[in-house]
């Protein structure tokens, strides 16, 4: 007889129980040797499985910053960033106006470069921990 397997939500959720936060590739790869051989099991579904333990109050989603870059993010920081993103429309605004009135097609304009506010954005996978409610669910279903 094969060994008995929590439902995959459950032991998604016991992993928490050492108090770490885990993002759902780190959840994946820690249930890979249980349910590496299920069908469902992909770190889309992970991922899926995840958040629907934070809807229902089990888990809660932390920030998705790290803990580097979250200190220096301020209001300010998020201010400045704003008005240069604002400052870099209207320039190209009034570029595309400009090479209206001088025949040019806009596209070319656009092409001439890059927008000055951060163009490139870093991905970060957000993390999950167990919340009291979620550590009783967990342990009365084990």
């Amino acid at each position: 007889m094969a060994s008995e397997k929590y439902p995959f939500k459950l032991a998604l959720a016991a992993l928490f129980l050492d108090g770490a936060e885990r993002a759902a590739s780190g959840a994946a790869a820690e249930l890979a040797d249980e349910y590496a051989g299920r069908r469902f099991f992909n770190p889309v579904f992970v991922a899926a499985c995840l958040q629907s333990l934070a809807a229902v109050g089990i888990l809660e989603r932390r920030t998705a910053l790290p803990e580097a870059r979250e200190a220096a993010v301020t209001a300010e920081t998020r201010l400045d960033a704003g008005q240069a993103a604002g400052a870099a429309g209207q320039k190209r605004g009034q570029a595309t106006e400009a090479a209206r009135d001088a025949g040019q097609p806009a596209k070319k304009q656009r092409e001439a470069g890059p927008p000055e506010a951060g163009a490139a954005r870093e991905i970060v996978e957000p993390r999950y921990a167990l919340t009291p409610y979620g550590r009783t669910r967990v342990l009365k279903n084990m």
